[in-house]
């Protein structure tokens, strides 16, 4: 029997290579009753990016009647013990450096870009007030490093923020339609970041 009162939610994508197991926060986000409030988005990463992961408002979070999975949502891969509720899942690995985008009251993500080879190499995040990361931010080792290595060598301009690093051949760029946002993510991963898709719905 459908579940008639979740939430309507689809996937685009992903994007990337073909290693890791495959992920989708569509699976905690079909047991809403509403639309969740995302709080913030959590990325590790270093010479790539090792894990992505979105948490969403414990006090948005209105599950429907018909939650058929018990293990689904809530679990952070890299906390031993009980998961932290609200936290729709870190995909990836342990490693990286760790960075946190805190979204004021209002604000949602509409965009997520970046490049890939045979896994996610770089991201960039647009919300409805900013893109991520802010230039003022300190970036992953790896891209500093190479941004200073290009401005000493002529190249023009400034290495644009990201997080992640060099790499990647081919670019790719998710942006939800207007009147709806990016709630969740899908793709693959293992150790690292596979390849990235979103999970849409409509804002309320």
């Amino acid at each position: 029997m459908p579940n008639t009162e979740a939430i309507a939610t689809w996937e685009v994508g992903p994007s990337g290579g073909q290693g890791g197991d495959d992920f989708s926060d569509q699976s905690s986000l079909r047991n809403m009753a509403s639309v969740p409030r995302l709080i913030s988005v959590i990325v590790q990463c270093e010479g790539y990016i090792d894990a992505i992961g979105f948490m969403l408002s414990e006090d948005s979070i209105n599950l429907t009647s018909f939650t058929l999975d018990p293990k689904v949502g809530w679990r952070d891969s890299t906390v031993v013990g009980p998961s932290k509720v609200g936290l729709l899942g870190i995909h990836g690995g342990p490693g990286g450096q760790r960075h946190e985008i805190h979204l004021q009251d209002g604000e949602f993500v509409e965009q997520i870009s970046g490049k890939y080879g045979t896994h996610v190499d770089s991201l960039r995040i647009r919300t409805s007030r900013k893109t991520y990361p802010e230039a003022s931010v300190e970036p992953c080792e790896s891209s500093r490093e190479a941004g200073n290595a290009s401005a000493g060598s002529g190249a023009e301009g400034p290495v644009e923020p990201r997080y992640g690093g060099e790499g990647g051949s081919v670019r790719f760029s998710y942006t939800a339609p207007k009147g709806y946002q990016i709630i969740g993510l899908c793709g693959r991963a293992g150790q690292q970041l596979d390849a990235l898709g979103v999970v849409l719905c409509a804002r309320p």
